[in-house]
């Protein structure tokens, strides 16, 4: 098994060839935007899940009545 045998050290790297960090930038703010808009949706989709599972319990499955022995 070969090792990398590479001494460069962390602050030494260098974006690859023909990536401006123009780029680099640009995208990291766009992912940064994009979680901005996911994040909430993924919240409210989360709270409303819970509420349906907790009204099952009393209303039943596609609003199906449960019956009750007496």
């Amino acid at each position: 098994m070969a090792l990398n045998t590479n001494t460069t050290s962390m602050g030494d790297t260098h974006p690859p060839d023909g990536c401006a960090p123009e780029f680099y930038l640009s995208a990291c703010r766009w992912h940064f935007y994009a979680g901005l808009f996911v994040i909430p949706f993924l919240i409210i989709l989360a709270i409303t899940d819970r509420v349906m599972m907790f009204i099952t319990q009393y209303d039943g499955r596609d609003g199906e009545k449960i019956a009750a022995d007496r």
